[in-house]
């Protein structure tokens, strides 16, 4: 079991290190290709296609049929040879479709990872052997993402095209395939409660069952919230490489290493998490981060400048933990073994697909007039979505014991329902 502990931290590695190599230049290569911004939000509105289309589908796959370390060895081997068609594409035509694959095949694996991950832990406890926190795993993911910095920073001082980060992110795949071999075989949809428990659960699909976790009481209004604010995140993947070159004026290869200033601080707030959910609670932490978030773009609307540009950054921890942790942290709280996986992939198709889709497109036409404008709409619609979770998301339900013992975190649970800390099961329920 602690080989298969180690497993999973490195594919969260793999998977945000490629993420580290094409999300920071992916804006850049694309203008350098296109040199059209409303094609560019075209281009990067394919991450949500990516989001939308396949992570309900592959988390049905991986909690009725098939092993998620299955779907990692095809996913990751997909996504490589996308990324290699993509390098070289050269029309914008030709990039909208290599894009559109790639992202069918890579961006969906960050949610079954955390289901995975997920159900590999709730066989843990229900075996008597240690835990460990949700976010103490995802933090390799962290560290993983500043790898490919140094590497194509070096590359590109010396005359490299933003492509060459494209291939970084394709050959990272390929390492991703490899370690998903040694991942454990687990059969995400096997009820592991009695007899009663693995009936109702063979009756229901696992999609139609998350829906009905999701989309009612708390977790509706936390949905809402964070599709408002997923809006404004995708101004920031999509447009803060090219604020950083065409607004501030930083040469292209400093890109990455500002980016990945933001992702140096991340580590010591993602390993903080448990101490702020306990002592700010779950809807405290979210709205902390999300008012952060909201004055970080303000900033960069507000005080264009080399300082400004590169300070804000020390804000993005904040930004990660309440826009990427602490809900799926909150919606495994709310799941049971035959729909964990699912209820990750239909919250990340419709609040994180649906915004990346519409949110890239509507940004690449106002990047065209100003990219100030941009950002300074960015934080009103983060303003909107604290002010929405504020007055309407509640935690409900007696304290119960805080993830991995006490690191834990405040109470909560769905409505109605048995509390539970964020990412810990429900007491009678299956937990992530």
């Amino acid at each position: 079991m602690a080989a298969s502990m180690r497993a999973i931290k490195r594919q969260y590695l793999l998977i945000f290190a490629a993420t580290g190599a094409i999300l920071p230049y992916l804006p850049l290569f694309l203008e350098q290709r296109l040199g059209d911004r409303g094609q560019v939000g075209d281009v990067l509105a394919m991450t949500g296609l990516g989001f939308v289309v396949a992570p309900a589908l592959v988390a049905f796959l991986a909690d009725a049929h098939v092993s998620g370390r299955t779907l990692l060895v095809v996913l990751s081997g997909a996504a490589a040879a996308a990324a290699a068609v993509l390098a070289s594409a050269q029309s914008f035509w030709t990039i909208l479709v290599a894009y559109a694959l790639f992202s069918l095949m890579f961006w969906p694996q960050s949610s079954l990872q955390d289901g995975f991950l997920f159900s590999v832990r709730q066989q843990r406890l229900a075996a008597g052997l240690p835990d460990e926190p949700f976010y103490r795993v995802r933090v390799w993911g962290t560290f993983g993402f500043i790898l490919p910095a140094a590497g194509l920073y070096a590359l590109m001082v010396r005359g490299a095209a933003a492509d060459v980060a494209i291939l970084a992110a394709g050959g990272i795949a390929v390492l991703g395939l490899i370690n998903a071999w040694s991942l454990p075989r687990v059969a995400a949809g096997r009820p592991r409660a009695g007899a009663g428990e693995a009936r109702r659960a063979r009756g229901r699909m696992p999609t139609l069952a998350a829906a009905q976790q999701i989309f009612r009481g708390p977790a509706l209004v936390l949905c809402a919230s964070m599709f408002m604010a997923h809006l404004a995140l995708a101004v920031y993947y999509g447009f803060y490489p090219i604020y950083l070159t065409g607004e501030i004026g930083f040469a292209g290869e400093w890109v990455g290493l500002i980016v990945i200033l933001g992702v140096v601080v991340e580590l010591g707030v993602m390993m903080a998490v448990g101490g702020l959910v306990r002592s700010l609670g779950l809807k405290g932490a979210l709205l902390l981060g999300l008012g952060a978030t909201a004055v970080r773009f303000a900033i960069l609307a507000l005080l264009p400048s080399p300082f400004w540009a590169v300070a804000t950054q020390v804000l993005h921890g904040l930004t990660v933990v309440a826009l990427h942790v602490l809900p799926a942290m909150y919606l495994d709280s709310l799941a049971e073994d035959a729909y964990r996986t699912s209820i990750q992939g239909l919250y990340t198709m419709v609040v994180i697909g649906l915004t990346r889709l519409v949110g890239s497109q509507i940004a690449g036409r106002l990047a065209e007039v100003s990219l100030l404008w941009l950002f300074g709409a960015a934080a009103i619609a983060l303003l909107c979505a604290a002010l929405l979770l504020l007055v309407g998301f509640r935690e409900g339900g007696p304290k119960r014991r805080p993830e991995g013992g006490p690191e834990g975190g405040p109470e909560g649970g769905p409505e109605g329902g048995p509390a539970s800390e964020p990412g810990e099961p429900a007491p009678g329920a299956s937990g992530q």
